[in-house]
């Protein structure tokens, strides 16, 4: 579980109370979401069993199935999650809690000792590091399983408060507007984002300062990239990079902004 992966989930944020009926409920969200993760890892470490997109495609989908849902009904409740930034962060929450009690289980059936890893989490040192673990390049199509490409890093010793992100990519036969969002959830339960369109081929970033009075509890972020019918479009040279806090970086935090603190809920 020592990997980074993508979860198709947009971040584009719009405050709500309740889940309605007809999206997945947050507790089996969660549980999917963490079968989803898993499912990413094990692509990740048995790359010639999944060699082509198709292949990556089913097991997608037999995930799905398992939990009982379509893959309408999975892309339908990403989006519905992407438009409200807080239950997103509620349920991503719950998954990272689900993912680490089988991490511990799986520990004590192996006596082993793994404590301090986590899924989603990844230590680096330095003060000018690239912490993408995703996808470098891919292809978006109107017959791909989703047009975003989404990441989530949990904290590590060598966080620090204030630190700085850029996110970079080259965008090929960008006909509509991509996006770029990134979210921060700090330890008081407040949450920083910032989302930024981009428009036009080439190179395009967008650089995200955490507040340095607040610590971190995990980041995430989505590049959303729609394709219109017909249309084939490419993202290319993913990079994060992630630098320590810096004049600049109150310029940067200038484009931040802020959820107030919530109540904690429990599922």
């Amino acid at each position: 579980m020592r990997c980074i992966v993508a979860s198709t989930l947009t971040l584009l944020v719009v405050a709500c109370n309740d889940v309605p009926d007809h999206i997945i409920q947050p507790e089996q969200m969660a549980g999917l979401l963490a079968d989803m993760h898993k499912a990413e890892c094990v692509v990740e470490a048995n790359s010639g069993t999944f060699p082509t997109d198709s292949t990556k495609r089913a097991l997608r989908q037999s995930v799905f199935a398992r939990h009982g849902f379509t893959s309408e009904q999975v892309d339908s409740s990403m989006k519905w999650y992407g438009y409200h930034m807080e239950k997103y962060v509620e349920v991503y929450d719950r998954t990272l809690e689900i993912l680490n009690d089988e991490l511990a289980k799986a520990e004590q059936v192996a006596g082993s000792s793994l404590a301090g890893t986590s899924s989603g989490s990844m230590a680096m040192e330095g003060d000018s590091v690239d912490v993408w673990m995703g996808v470098r390049t891919r292809r978006f199509a109107p017959n791909q399983p989703g047009d975003v490409i989404t990441f989530s890093l949990s904290g590590d010793p060598n966080w620090e408060n204030g630190d700085v992100y850029r996110m970079k990519a080259k965008l090929l036969s960008n006909h509509h507007n991509a996006r770029f969002t990134m979210a921060v959830n700090y330890t008081d339960g407040t949450i920083d984002y910032m989302s930024t369109p981009f428009v036009g081929d080439g190179w395009h970033e967008m650089r995200f300062a955490l507040d340095s009075a607040k610590v971190a509890r995990g980041i995430s972020g989505v590049l959303h990239y729609p394709v219109g019918k017909g249309d084939i479009a490419f993202i290319d040279s993913i990079s994060l990079t992630r630098t320590r806090w810096n004049p600049t970086a109150r310029q940067a935090r200038e484009s931040v902004q802020t959820l107030g603190k919530k109540p904690q809920k429990r599922y």
